[in-house]
């Protein structure tokens, strides 16, 4: 064979290489080196914002109806579609409710989802409700994957939200309870508080059985006179924006 041709044949396979099934893109810069000019963006920084599930007087629905509610934010400028993103209060089953392509969040706002277990009254709300006792939120992508996560408890009264203290935060602490919260604005920053729920050595009176007491122990008047009673082995406090 000519050197003129094995010259070529040698020139196009250092050109070409080897297959090795990487699907990135690969062009050569002006030394013949090569560079990825693949960019993957960032996913979008959504967050779960605020969280009410004692929702009694704060915030009504198109019905005049006062469910559950919950707030993302979008801390970003874009626009962002929520189209296949999803929430739900089980990890074992994160598609609980799965947003379609009629909602979005704007860049640097707010959505305001009430958590009903009504997805007939429209996009936002949601196909579940939330636990007296507490849980925890998960916000996936559309790849399923976890993108945030929020928190709330049993509050001890109603209309009492678990807000991030400033949008979005991510610093430890980050949650405190929020009486009314801020649905649909931002978390307005207020004074942080420990507030004493029981000083040490107090005599309190519990429940130890293990079975669901429902909702009926908040109230004025309920008789726990068949509660077993000790004394606190420390306080009792929660952190709190009033």
């Amino acid at each position: 064979m000519p050197a003129a041709t094995l010259i070529w044949l040698a020139a196009c396979n250092a050109t070409l290489g080897t297959d090795t099934g990487d699907s990135s893109v690969t062009v050569p810069d002006s030394a013949g080196d090569t560079e990825d000019t693949t960019e993957v963006p960032d996913p979008p920084a959504l967050c779960i914002n605020e969280i009410m599930e004692d929702n009694e007087t704060t915030l009504s629905d198109e019905t005049g109806a006062t469910p559950s509610w919950i707030e993302l934010h979008n801390p970003e400028r874009g626009e962002v579609s929520l189209a296949g993103w999803s929430l739900s209060d089980d990890l074992d089953e994160p598609d609980r409710h799965v947003f379609d392509e009629a909602l979005s969040l704007p860049g640097l706002g707010f959505l305001v989802l009430y958590a009903d277990d009504q997805p007939a009254l429209g996009s936002h709300h949601l196909g579940f409700e939330l636990s007296r006792l507490g849980g925890t939120l998960t916000l996936f992508d559309p790849d399923g994957v976890a993108r945030d996560e929020g928190h709330w408890i049993d509050e001890w009264y109603s209309d009492v939200a678990r807000a991030r203290e400033t949008d979005c935060c991510t610093t430890t602490p980050c949650w405190a309870s929020v009486r009314e919260g801020t649905p649909g604005e931002s978390n307005e920053v207020h004074d942080i508080e420990d507030v004493p729920l029981l000083e040490a050595g107090s005599t309190w009176r519990y429940d130890d059985q293990g079975t669901s007491l429902g909702t009926t122990w908040r109230e004025a008047g309920f008789d726990d006179s068949a509660w077993a009673s000790g004394p606190s082995a420390m306080a009792t406090t929660t952190r709190s924006r009033w």
